[in-house]
């Protein structure tokens, strides 16, 4: 029998380690995401929506990144995996599930000043 069980997105991101993504629920409304790059890609997306947000996230390409490489980048280039959220706006998605959602909540998200409280993941452990 398979069952999900939905937390916030705020958790420890090891919890992530070997489960499956099933949606992104924003203030209760649930957006299908089957992939760890399609969680990640509807949070920035939505994030994006508020003109604010999409400015601060515009002004920190290129900006944030690790030893390697940059997690936010006005092109793709120099990314192993990326992931397209606007024009000349793509994240860098070559990573594991804790990882790519510690970079997303810990780093992008706690960059852009964005409170995420009100989204929760759907996962199937």
């Amino acid at each position: 029998m398979s069952y999900t069980i939905t937390v916030p997105l705020g958790v420890r991101p090891s919890l992530f380690v070997g489960t499956k993504p099933v949606a992104v629920i924003f203030a209760g409304e649930r957006e299908l995401a089957h992939t760890w790059t399609r969680v990640y890609k509807a949070i920035l997306q939505r994030a994006i929506q508020d003109p604010l947000q999409y400015n601060t996230l515009m002004e920190l390409r290129n900006r944030l990144g690790g030893k390697v490489r940059v997690f936010i980048s006005d092109k793709p280039d120099g990314m192993t995996r990326p992931c397209k959220i606007a024009d000349e706006l793509y994240g860098e998605t070559h990573y594991g599930s804790e990882t790519q959602m510690h970079i997303l909540v810990n780093i992008i998200l706690y960059a852009m000043g964005y409170d995420y409280s009100d989204i929760e993941l759907e996962i199937k452990p």
